[in-house]
């Protein structure tokens, strides 16, 4: 047994492909690389130090870490700050994972420049605006950029929610788009032409004359249920009106049902 100046003794030196595992008297294990071995003078029988003890734990520690921070930013592009909250995650030090997180820059393997270009393009791309790109980079920690709004972008997405809320009143359709484009990040002056040329069509009056007469017969068939439809008048009109539809809208859609029933 190790005296009471000594922390421990090493018991067994195993020699693996990638890693040395030395066994120590009080049962701990410390596996470690041999690089790092090697800083160590460790042998069968050594008495260890308690300072040579926490050496060494440091050490195995650091390239855990090491070992860590390099498969994390080899899976993915990384920022810093990704792989520094990842290695604080993990359990490390907020000083080493900041160091370790600045080493993997300096070795080429974080370029927040390639990252913050392969982002904006891939935001840009699928129908976001400046906004809500700064918010995606800021997450990553990656600074402001020059953000080229993608116009056909834009247009395609608009022209999706349009599609979206096809069977929407319009004064309704035109918040649900606007709120829609403004959360994926573009701007009131990029949206405010395209908001405005929705309905802007003799057809569109018609279309929301169609939506609204589809969803009242609806409601009356599923309410009066074969019974006389008009005692359901005041439930069919409140109905109606949380859909969105204008008032004089679905009294006239009541009247002409009053007409034909």
């Amino acid at each position: 047994m190790p005296s009471g100046k000594t922390g421990d003794k090493v018991l067994y030196v195993g020699v693996r492909k990638s890693a040395v595992e030395v066994y120590m008297e009080s049962g701990e294990v410390f596996r470690m690389s041999p690089d790092t071995y090697s800083g160590f003078y460790l042998y069968k029988g050594k008495e260890v130090s308690r300072g040579e003890l926490k050496e060494m734990a440091k050490a195995v520690k650091e390239e855990k870490a090491k070992n860590y921070a390099l498969n994390y930013v080899t899976r993915g592009n990384r920022s810093k700050k990704e792989t520094y909250e990842a290695l604080v995650r993990k359990g490390n030090d907020k000083k080493t994972s900041y160091r370790l997180s600045q080493e993997m820059e300096e070795l080429g393997l974080i370029n927040e420049k390639d990252l913050a270009e392969q982002l904006i393009d891939q935001y840009a791309s699928t129908g976001h605006g400046k906004a809500y790109i700064g918010r995606k980079l800021a997450e990553k920690g990656l600074p402001e950029q020059d953000v080229e709004i993608d116009a056909e972008a834009l247009q395609n997405a608009f022209q999706a929610l349009n599609r979206r809320y096809s069977r929407v009143p319009l004064f309704k359709r035109k918040a649900k788009v606007q709120d829609a484009l403004l959360r994926r990040g573009y701007s009131h002056s990029e949206i405010e032409p395209l908001i405005a040329s929705i309905g802007n069509t003799e057809s569109q009056d018609e279309e929301d004359r169609e939506s609204l007469v589809r969803e009242g017969k609806r409601l009356i068939s599923r309410l009066a249920q074969g019974y006389n439809w008009k005692s359901e008048r005041p439930k069919i009109y409140a109905a109606l009106i949380r859909k969105g539809y204008q008032s004089g809208d679905v009294l006239a859609f009541l009247e002409e049902m009053d007409e034909t029933h």
